[in-house]
């Protein structure tokens, strides 16, 4: 017999079976997922163009697992799924505990790679020795609240790195002490990145190739490099954005159809700055106080600037690139060069309505280079320049053919002009003549003139009417006018300036050189002759007091007005005309 108890045998029997279910019942333990950690990718390196780039970053390896007790900065964030319960999602191996300050999902309190679409906030200000903030996946929005992300100036280190994905939008961050402070990767598309801070980096941001970017309101200053520099982008807007201090303040590379629009840059080498790039637009910036102010570089062709103002720059505007559109500009105070040419294709530009003013004594308005170590003298040819007011110029030995025009005519030349000079003086296009200055030989060349509404060819310098078309004659020594002045009945066209600065009239006139305007059309005479050069009339105000004298003096003929009577024969006649411009030597 038994020692045990019926009873309790019995009860044992009846146990069992319930026990083992309940072993069934028990969950087992999940095992831990594997960590997933950050790679950072090779971006291509910069193309060796001026500025000088930063070194191609290396791949960054993986890391091995990490013991729990070794903590890192870099967590892999997901953003909210719907049924998701209110929890940040992470690998688990190799990271330290989350912070206490991380209270919900797509909130980073520390460096972190988003693998998931969604919104994303930063919590607090975050320092790094390394990549910071990864965006590894689509339809990301990274709202960096106002606070900072700090590095510590390593190469290959980004604030911010955006894979090849699309439709991110970054915002309110402040990034400093970086390679680049934001980097896009070659392939991303549609990413938008406005009221960013990005300070003392060597890029503010680098935008390798893609497409549909929008770049608005962020301020870059200090940087190293460049503040916001775009390699190879195309359909993209950059916007009102400040850049300031750096060596290079925008930088498009390789660049087309983009809209640069409402920027102001200032204190770099080269404020903005495009290379190779063609089919741009550039309205409303602000380019102040650069080495150059807007700078086309390398082949850089059908672009367009409209309405920009660059004041205090050594260089204005520079243009190495052909069929370029210059329209409405305002160039003041250039310590040099306000619109400067370089390379032999910067040839068939359009100038148009573009105001110069107060260019430094020793600077010039024009200046087609030939200074440039190892390159070719700047192009000229077909170059044009309508209703753009120049004065000192500069055109090298090589020359060219450049076209002048404004409202009232164009003069085209056919041959290769060169020199120096004031160009308001030495090609003078005014209502019915057209004035080429013959004391300029470089200026002595064929050149076919539209005046009038006709069009004929001119042998060289000198002096032309709109009737010279018609076969009324060339006066190649000049003509002095001024218009309306009225003999007896008759119109007479005088200007005492002759074709340009340092002429005078006639010493000597006679009746017989006096040919007066028909008396039907009330056309313009003339009163020709000899020119001497005087340099007493070097100034536009002496020669404008010698033109109010003359003026005067003819409405004053055949009176008795003593004012006039120079010799005092009680007759203001040809004896007190020649008086009167003997003066003037």
């Amino acid at each position: 017999m038994s020692k045990y108890p019926f009873s309790l045998l019995l009860a044992i029997v009846f146990f069992l079976p319930s026990a083992h279910a309940f072993a069934e019942a028990a969950p087992s333990p999940s095992p831990s997922p594997s960590p997933s950690p950050a790679s950072t990718a090779s971006p291509a390196p910069i193309p060796q163009s001026s500025p000088e780039p930063a070194p191609s970053p290396s791949s960054s390896p993986a890391p091995t697992s990490l013991p729990q007790a070794v903590p890192t900065t870099q967590e892999t964030v997901q953003a909210p799924q719907p049924q998701t319960a209110v929890r940040k999602s992470i690998q688990p191996q190799g990271f330290a505990p989350l912070s206490s300050n991380f209270t919900r999902i797509g909130e980073l309190n520390a460096c972190s790679t988003v693998v998931q679409p969604g919104t994303y906030t930063i919590s607090r200000n975050l320092a790094a020795g390394r990549t910071c903030i990864i965006i590894d996946s689509d339809n990301v929005t990274l709202d960096g609240r106002g606070f900072s992300i700090s590095g510590d100036n390593s190469a290959n280190h980004y604030g911010i790195e955006v894979k090849a994905h699309g439709s991110i939008e970054i915002k309110n961050v402040k990034i400093s002490n970086f390679e680049a402070g934001v980097y896009i990767a070659s392939g991303a598309n549609g990413i938008k990145l406005h009221d960013t801070t990005l300070k003392e980096n060597m890029y503010g941001v680098i935008f390798r190739e893609g497409r549909n970017h929008e770049i608005r309101n962020n301020t870059a200053s200090n940087n190293s490099d460049t503040g916001l520099y775009l390699d190879h982008i195309t359909s993209s807007t950059v916007s009102n954005n400040t850049t300031a201090d750096n060596n290079v303040g925008i930088y498009i590379l390789g660049g087309a159809a983009n809209t640069v629009d409402g920027n102001t840059v200032t204190g770099s080498d080269r404020g903005l700055l495009w290379n190779e790039s063609s089919g741009n637009t550039a309205s409303g910036n602000t380019v102040n106080n650069n080495n150059y102010g807007i700078a086309f570089e390398v082949h850089s062709s059908n672009n367009t600037l409209t309405g920009n103002t660059a004041n205090g720059n050594t260089a204005a505007i520079s243009i190495a690139g052909g069929r370029n559109t210059i329209k409405n500009q305002t160039i003041s105070n250039s310590a040099e060069v306000a619109l400067r040419f370089f390379e032999s294709d910067s040839i068939n530009n359009t100038i148009e309505n573009t105001i110069i003013t107060d260019t430094a004594p020793a600077g010039f308005d024009l200046y087609f280079d030939d200074t440039l170590p190892n390159a070719e003298a700047a192009g000229v040819n077909g170059n044009t320049f309508i209703n753009t007011p120049i004065k000192k110029y500069y055109i090298n030995p090589t020359g060219g053919m450049p076209i002048f025009q404004n409202q009232f005519g164009k003069v085209e030349f056919t041959e290769p002009i060169t020199g120096s000079g004031d160009l308001s003086e030495d090609v003078r296009i005014e209502q019915g003549v057209v004035t080429i200055n013959p004391n300029r030989p470089g200026l002595n060349k064929k050149a076919t003139i539209t005046l009038g509404g006709k069009t004929f060819t001119a042998p060289g310098a000198g002096t032309y009417t709109s009737s010279t078309a018609s076969g009324a004659g060339v006066s190649p020594q000049g003509t002095i006018r001024i218009s309306p002045t009225i003999i007896n009945g008759i119109n007479l066209n005088i200007d005492s300036r002759g074709p340009g600065s340092g002429f005078i009239p006639p010493v000597q006139v006679t009746a017989s050189q006096i040919t007066p305007g028909p008396r039907s059309s009330g056309g313009p005479g003339t009163i020709q002759g000899k020119i001497f050069p005087d340099t007493r009339l070097n100034s536009d105000e002496k020669t404008k007091a010698d033109a109010q004298e003359f003026e005067n003096f003819m409405v004053n003929w055949g009176s008795t007005n003593p004012s006039y009577d120079y010799n005092q024969d009680s007759k203001v006649d040809l004896l007190d005309f020649n008086i009167m411009i003997s003066k003037w030597r």
